[in-house]
């Protein structure tokens, strides 16, 4: 059986600076401008969020994206290096 995933929340293009998020260090040189956070959980299992969330500059370009599962540390993804 697998497990089957529902949305607990969504938010799509705060600004950084009104971001209530959980205190992360960003890697990237690169001043982010926007935030998405994506929040999934597992049907039937508490405790068991998913959180997404990603950096985006002032063009909507992915600056990086923190991926933290099951209150595990997070993992990091920078974006490759954006054309100019």
């Amino acid at each position: 059986m697998k497990n089957q995933f529902y949305l607990i929340s969504k938010i799509e293009g705060t600004k950084f600076v009104k971001y209530k998020g959980d205190a992360v260090r960003i890697t990237s040189k690169i001043s982010p401008y926007s935030v998405d956070e994506v929040v999934i959980g597992v049907k039937g299992q508490i405790g068991k969020e998913r959180k997404i969330t990603t950096f985006r500059d002032k063009k909507g370009n992915i600056i990086e994206r923190i991926f933290n599962y099951f209150d595990k540390p997070f993992c990091r993804i920078i974006a490759p290096r954006l054309s100019k």
